[in-house]
């Protein structure tokens, strides 16, 4: 009888360790909202992003929100010999640690959509895939905006890139040339080479209407040439959530956090919110998983929500003097490189 309690209470337990799997569709972590009933205000979105006009420079942003291309190329090469991250926008980043080089999310021009959607043509990266080179691509969901196809259709040499995404991702990537994509559920980790790992961990998000594709947030753990041990934690798309300080900042504490801090306003309040971080958020996040510094993204790229850009990073400071968070906070230009 005991044996038998005992290999049921075994089962149990590692049940309960993948709760986020069900015979429904990948789900949330615990304590956060996993119903997204949302088509209706789906469709409200859609239309109203027919009706807006993409970001002016100038006008909705600064005249130095984005470089110029000669600029942000002489900046990249600058930092060729050391680690390094370049913002290309949006949730799109090129890490370079170690000599590899990893592209997140790649959205580098045009619009994740119809070309109807006005609101989603984004500000191209100055940078495009013919100024870098890549090896490794880090895919946190398989939203438009994250998995561009056309970007991913731009990227060269892609049978000598090695894809690592959440769970059931891979499939939506292989008829863009990519093979062997690595599938990682989260709390699962692989090493690249070059003292380089990286590990899915839990993000609030959703996938599609049935979630049969995971999303995931990444940390990038590396030893710098140096010897010293160094972390990102690159949070994807993902709400604010206890499971920050329960399941992320196990991994800490981490040099860079970069994390949402745009896409939550009117007119997609109802759903949009339980998905993104706003600015307070993003720095509550910051906090939470002990990061010393922290670089705002998924912002001032494209409209997909009607926020004012230019409030963004005056609230994120005001919220970081409120918890007293001692880390740094940092907006990048789109183009701008920086070391780690």
């Amino acid at each position: 009888m005991n044996l038998l309690f005992n290999f049921k209470l075994t089962l149990m337990e590692q049940v309960n360790k993948k709760y986020w799997h069900t015979n429904k569709g990948f789900v949330n972590p615990k304590g956060n909202d996993t119903t997204l009933g949302f088509r209706f205000a789906t469709i409200r979105w859609l239309w109203s992003r027919m009706m807006t006009k993409p970001y002016r420079i100038g006008i909705d942003l600064p005249n130095n929100h984005i470089l110029a291309h000669e600029e942000a190329l002489a900046l990249f090469g600058k930092y060729a010999n050391t680690s390094s991250l370049t913002w290309l926008g949006h949730a799109s980043f090129l890490f370079r640690i170690n000599g590899v080089s990893i592209l997140t999310d790649p959205l580098l021009f045009g619009c994740p959509g119809p070309a109807f959607l006005k609101g989603l043509h984004r500000i191209p990266s100055p940078l495009q895939p013919e100024d870098f080179d890549m090896d490794v691509l880090l895919l946190s969901h398989e939203h438009l905006d994250h998995i561009h196809h056309p970007s991913l259709r731009s990227l060269k040499e892609k049978e000598s890139i090695q894809p690592i995404v959440p769970l059931g991702v891979g499939q939506k990537i292989q008829n863009h040339g990519f093979k062997n994509a690595t599938e990682l559920d989260w709390f699962e980790g692989v090493d690249i080479g070059n003292s380089i790992k990286i590990t899915a961990v839990p993000a609030v998000h959703y996938s599609n209407f049935s979630n049969t594709t995971l999303w995931a947030g990444f940390v990038i753990s590396f030893v710098d040439s140096g010897g010293t041990e160094k972390k990102i934690y690159f949070a994807g798309d993902t709400d604010y959530g206890a499971f920050m300080k329960r399941d992320v900042a196990s991994y800490g504490p981490f040099d860079i956090a970069c994390i949402g801090v745009g896409g939550f306003y009117l007119p997609f309040p109802s759903r949009a919110e339980i998905v993104h971080t706003n600015p307070e958020e993003a720095v509550q996040t910051s906090k939470d998983v002990n990061a010393k510094k922290l670089i705002g993204m998924h912002w001032g790229t494209m409209k997909m929500a009607d926020e004012d850009p230019n409030e963004i990073l005056p609230r994120m400071h005001k919220h970081a003097e409120k918890i007293d968070y001692k880390g740094e906070v940092i907006m990048l230009r789109i183009g701008e490189t920086k070391g780690i």
